[in-house]
This record gives structure tokens, sequence and C-alpha cells, in this order.
């Protein structure tokens, strides 16, 4: 029997990045990615941590509020993916991937004008990849669950990926 992991939202902010004095903590690198299901966890956990500090950091009030957005759906996105998995009995680690992990470092050192480009970027790259990912594991998916949700994720998916794009354009 597959181990039962419980994710949750206190347990992303705990192996998350934790900054103190200057320095930055890694958090534990994400070890679940090779399902659909844990590579779309990855994905709004990626998404939720970026958006939290780009909702701070950010330098137009526009890109504040698209990441404070951002970081609402991707929880409501998370607690879903949590439940499906749990549902399933599938056992996914916690923390974040090696690409988000640099990724936050590098942004780190980011004055605001130029975060806000990259946040940007960044935001757009992911989405493009969950959204293919989506469009092709999870439409193959044998569980009817887990292929509702693939189904009404895509089209907020596309939505946030459009408005990162026209964000993007206007800098």
């Amino acid at each position: 029997m597959k181990l039962l992991a419980s994710l949750s939202l206190w347990a992303f902010a705990l192996v998350g990045f934790t900054f103190a004095g200057g320095t930055v903590a890694r958090a534990p690198v994400f070890q679940g990615g090779d399902t659909f299901l844990g590579k779309a966890l990855d994905f709004t956990v990626c998404t939720m941590d970026m958006a939290e500090k780009a909702s701070k950091q950010a330098n137009r009030a526009e890109v504040r509020k698209y990441a404070q957005a951002e970081y609402e759906a991707h929880k409501k996105m998370n607690r879903e993916l949590t439940s499906l998995a749990s549902a399933s009995k599938i056992a996914v680690a916690t923390g974040v991937s090696k690409e988000h992990a640099d990724a936050m470092l590098k942004m780190m050192g980011l004055k605001q004008a130029e975060f806000d480009s990259a946040y940007l970027k960044y935001t757009i790259e992911r989405h493009q990849e969950a959204i293919k990912l989506f469009e092709t594991e999870g439409a193959n998916q044998t569980s009817a669950p887990l292929r509702e949700f693939v189904n009404q994720c895509l089209p907020e998916m596309r939505k946030h990926l459009k408005e990162a794009q026209d964000l993007y354009k206007a800098l």
C-alpha cells in the first residue's frame, strides 16, 4: 500500500524559502514530480511561492495585484490537487523543484523593476509548460475526478497566461 502523504499549505510554508538576515535557506527539493499529479502539485506550489513574493516585491501595482490573484487561485488549485492525491492514496513529497529553487534565488537579488519583468517571464513560461502538461498528460488520466479537475483548470490557466503576457508587454 502506498504511503499517504498529506499536503497542506502549512507544510509548504515550512519547507519554503526562509529569509533571515539576508540569507536564504533552500527548501528540500521536490521529489514527486514524475507523475502528472506530482508535476501539477509542483506547478501550484511554485506558482504560489513566487506569487506570494511578487505580491510584496513587485514595483508596479498591477503586477502586485496579478500576483495576489495568482496566489489565491493556485492556493485553491493546490487544495483540490491535495484532496485528489489523498483520495487516490498517492504519496507526494513536499518541497519545491530545483528549477523553482534556482529561480527564487536568482530573483531575490533583483531590483523592483527588474523583478517585475523576471517574475512575469517566469510566470508565462511556467503557465505555458503547465497548460501543455494539462492538455497532454492531464487529458489522458484514467481517474474521472482528475480529468474533471484538468478540464476545470485549463480555462483559468489560459486566462492567467494571457493576463501575464499582457502585463509583460506593458512593461
